[in-house]
Formats: structure tokens, sequence, C-alpha cells
């Protein structure tokens, strides 16, 4: 089963049962592959903050609404996410598929990163050891704070309306956002998407 099968597997579970969000309600956006995923997942989030009921239809206006509906490829692929979901699924066991698929992908782009700043001279050994640091905590099952050095640019982030700056370039609005947090799992939301607002924590 790979990756993308997983995210609609859990997905799909929680629009067959939205008690289900419980149990999926501690992952991360950027723990999704898809962009359409992170959406559709953080919109979930926002029905039931609301205290709405999470299903197809709910589902389908709340986007709708943000104009994010035709981005995750309309109701047709919200009401195909629930076939394949197995008969009483097991989502605790898919949630953690899915949150170790995440944990690899940031470990390669650790690794990467690790890679390209031990063939720089002017990097330090205390900073790439910080990254071996890092890495090292992935299995440990440690929410993995990056390197405060690899990323100075995020003291420039300044929280807006319907999008955000980060690193000097301005987001615009949820799509940006989401496609930003796929490229750098090593940061999550800190709080929902609401009216636009976002905060970061790394």
């Amino acid at each position: 089963m790979n990756d993308i099968s997983v995210e609609q597997t859990v997905l799909g579970a929680i629009l067959i049962c939205e008690r289900f969000y419980a149990e999926a309600a501690d992952l991360r956006v950027g723990d999704f592959r898809l962009i359409s995923h992170q959406v559709i997942f953080l919109r979930m989030g926002d029905l039931a903050s609301a205290l709405h009921p999470i299903d197809t239809v709910t589902l389908a206006q709340k986007l709708e609404r943000r104009n994010e509906l035709e981005s995750v490829e309309g109701i047709a692929y919200l009401t195909s996410l629930i076939d394949g979901v197995p008969d009483r699924p097991s989502i605790g066991h898919y949630v953690r598929m899915l949150r170790e698929a995440a944990t690899r992908r940031l470990a390669a782009k650790l690794a990467e990163k690790a890679h390209k700043l031990a063939a720089d001279p002017s990097v330090s050994m205390a900073a790439i050891v910080e990254i071996g640091n890092s890495i090292g905590a992935l299995g440990s099952g440690v929410d993995v704070q990056p390197p405060r050095f690899s990323e100075e640019a995020l003291s420039s982030v300044t929280t807006m309306h319907r999008g955000c700056w980060i690193f000097g370039i301005w987001m615009d609005g949820l799509t940006a956002i989401s496609k930003f947090l796929s490229e750098h799992p090593e940061f999550a939301l800190t709080s929902p998407v609401n009216e636009g607002i976002l905060q970061l924590s790394r």
C-alpha cells in the first residue's frame, strides 16, 4: 500500500465515520504528501473545531466557500476517497503508517541537507552534527526541531490575512502555503489556518 493510498484511506475513513477524526487529529498538515490531501485535512479540522459534522456534503461546502473545491478535484474526488476503505477500518493503523511515511520523507530531506552542508567548507561541524542529531531523534518518536542555523530566515515570517510572508516571499493563500509545507515537512502549523492566518513552528 503506497503513501497516497494510506492518505486516502485515512481521509475516507473520517468521511465514513467522523469520530475517526479524533484518532487522526494529531497528524500535521505536512504529514500528508499531496497538497490536495493537506487542504482536505485542514478543512476537516475546521469543521471539527466548529463542532460541525464531517462528511462529503459539509466538506464540499466548506471547500467551496473558500474557493478550494476545484483545487482538490471536486466533490467527485471527495466521494472517491470512501471507495476502497475497508469495512470497520482500524484507522489507528493507517495513521501510524501515514506518520511513518512522513517521518521517512523528513529523514530523507534532512539527510540531503546534511550532505549539502558537509560539502560546504564554510559550514561548521557543529551545524552538521546538529542535523545528524535531528535525524537520530526521528527514530525515538521525538518531534524533531530542525536546526536553527539552517533556516535563519524563519525570523522574517510575518503572519498575514489570506496568506503570509515566508523567507521574504509572499505565500498567496492556502495553496501556496500547503505547497510550502509539502516541500518543507520540517515545519508544521501550530494553529489551524483560520481566515488565512498562519502560524508556523519548526
